[in-house]
């Protein structure tokens, strides 16, 4: 990283050395099919993480059928052995794996990519219900080896993708009580909108705007200390910063349980999330340890050794 470029990033984070808890890389520029935003190359994330200050990130790989396109494990492995000192492997099993069956030896399958260096599952996001008897095999298997899991939440089946809920997390609520000892790092509009109460099938959907009140999320991170919020994309850096004055103390109170995640598009501009959490540490709103927490601390825990 240039001068220019550090001097930049230490603006952002204040120098905390921040860790991207959920990224998506391809050894090849990827092809564009019906529009979707390009997955960064290792060159095109080391970018952008040069530019935000981000010390390490960790790869989901993008191994599942809802996926645009396809990715192995293998490739993601090969990423991440080639920059070991800037990317962290997670493995992606889809629950449907070994002849679509509810009582498959995913442990056996978890344990060989645990033993290739993996830290972790994600990121999970078969478009079957959150307590499905394939789901439920998979992450038990997960929280048996006392493996991490990073999953995407969904408001319907059908021409979606993520584990699908009903509205309340009600779902997710009795999957954290059935595992209580799975870390489970939850993702995605369905999940996010739960920060506020709401009206109507529409903001599951969407990036709902104003005033946080009343919210199930809170309600659900006090009840289940097994559930973790991660904040990338679009969806988690909205529920943030939607509410200036709800989203610093929701981080306050949950201090331990956020981490922070890019989802970065290859061709997208800045992420405005870094910058505005950095603006509540200047202007006094959020203390500069929960800062660093949410940044760097929760997923270098998380991660154990390799952060």
């Amino acid at each position: 990283m240039g001068d220019e470029g550090e001097k930049r990033a230490q603006g952002v984070t204040g120098g905390v050395r921040l860790i991207d808890i959920h990224a998506h890389c391809v050894r090849d520029a990827e092809v564009r099919i019906k529009g979707f935003r390009a997955v960064p190359t290792p060159d095109e994330l080391l970018r952008i993480y040069d530019r935000l200050g981000v010390e390490k990130g960790v790869i989901l790989p993008l191994a599942t059928g809802e996926s645009v396109g396809t990715q192995s494990n293998e490739e993601v492995l090969y990423i991440c052995r080639a920059h070991p000192d800037r990317f962290v492997p997670f493995c992606n099993i889809d629950p449907r794996n070994d002849y679509n069956g509810t009582h498959q030896p995913m442990r056996t399958y978890l344990e060989e990519y645990i033993g290739r260096g993996c830290k972790g599952l994600g990121l999970l996001c078969a478009n079957l219900p959150v307590n499905d008897p394939q789901v439920t095999n998979l992450v038990a298997a997960a929280e048996a080896l006392d493996l991490p899991v990073i999953a995407r939440f969904t408001a319907f089946r059908d021409r979606s993708y993520g584990l699908v809920d009903t509205r309340g997390l009600a779902d997710l609520d009795l999957l954290a009580e059935r595992f209580p000892r799975l870390r489970l790092l939850c993702h995605g509009r369905t999940f996010w909108c739960e920060i506020s109460a709401y009206s109507g099938r529409q903001p599951r959907l969407s990036l709902p705007s104003g005033t946080v009140k009343g919210g199930r999320l809170a309600e659900l991170l006090r009840k289940r200390g097994n559930i973790m919020c991660d904040l990338s994309a679009d969806c988690g850096a909205n529920a943030i910063m939607r509410d200036r004055a709800y989203g610093a103390r929701f981080l306050t109170e949950f201090r331990n349980r956020v981490l922070f995640g890019l989802d970065a598009d290859a061709v997208a501009g800045e992420p405005p999330l870094a910058a505005h959490l950095r603006s509540l540490v200047d202007a006094g709103e959020l203390g500069e340890d929960v800062f660093a927490d949410v940044m760097r601390g929760n997923a270098a825990r998380l991660l154990g050794g390799n952060a």
